[in-house]
């Protein structure tokens, strides 16, 4: 495994940063630190500093980044971030655009790729559409200080980090588990309860329509 980083999870706690090179270690992988590869010749990655490591196969996992269509619609973007946007999750060229979770970069933030501020952030832009709908004040969205990250391992444990704090093992794997079947039910409930109130909305049109025809 080869990164540019000084280590593994640079945003996790030093301990869980350093228990899972441990474990990859002791899985018999080879880690390569300080390690920006410029480029590939057949067999070999080719480091900046003319290193040259041999791989049968590889695999590039550059992070996430938002799709090229959202730096080629000419509004204001961070490289690799997204479009740019404001505490409101606008976009800052374009009020009437909204954005969020890995396609989006806020103003004063570098945010990291995870679920947990897409998921919030959806809850917010929903509730500044309806706003501006109604011509009411928007709401403003403020990132976590503090946020749960679960890193599945793939051998039905995982590594879970907030804050300062780290654990490992099966229950964090299950905590994962859960934590996405509960955000999968929540989402449910929500379309549940749109519906029912969309249904209420036309029900009540029609009464009153019906009224009047009397």
């Amino acid at each position: 495994m080869i990164t540019k980083g000084a280590r593994l999870l640079p945003s996790a706690p030093d301990g869980a940063s350093w228990w899972l090179h441990r474990k990859l270690i002791g899985n018999g992988l080879e880690l390569h630190y300080d390690t920006p590869i410029a480029g590939r010749e057949r067999t070999s990655l080719v480091a900046a500093d003319g290193t040259r490591i041999e791989a049968d196969y590889v695999v590039q996992a550059t992070g996430l980044q938002a799709h090229s269509l959202v730096h080629n619609c000419e509004l204001a973007t961070r490289a690799e971030d997204g479009l740019l946007v404001n505490s409101r999750l606008q976009s800052v060229a374009d009020s009437r655009i909204f954005a969020g979770g890995d396609c989006a970069a806020m103003e004063d933030y570098a945010l990291p790729k995870l679920g947990v501020f897409g998921v919030r952030q959806a809850a917010v832009i929903h509730a500044n559409l309806l706003a501006m709908l109604q011509k009411c004040p928007l709401t403003e969205y403020k990132p976590q200080k503090n946020y749960l990250a679960i890193l599945n391992l793939g051998d039905k444990t995982a590594l879970a980090t907030r804050g300062r704090f780290w654990w490992n093992g099966r229950f964090s794997m299950k905590l994962k588990d859960l934590y996405v079947s509960a955000a999968a039910t929540a989402a449910g409930l929500k379309e549940w309860c749109a519906l029912i109130i969309r249904i209420s909305e036309r029900l009540r049109f029609i009464c009153r329509s019906v009224k009047k025809t009397l």
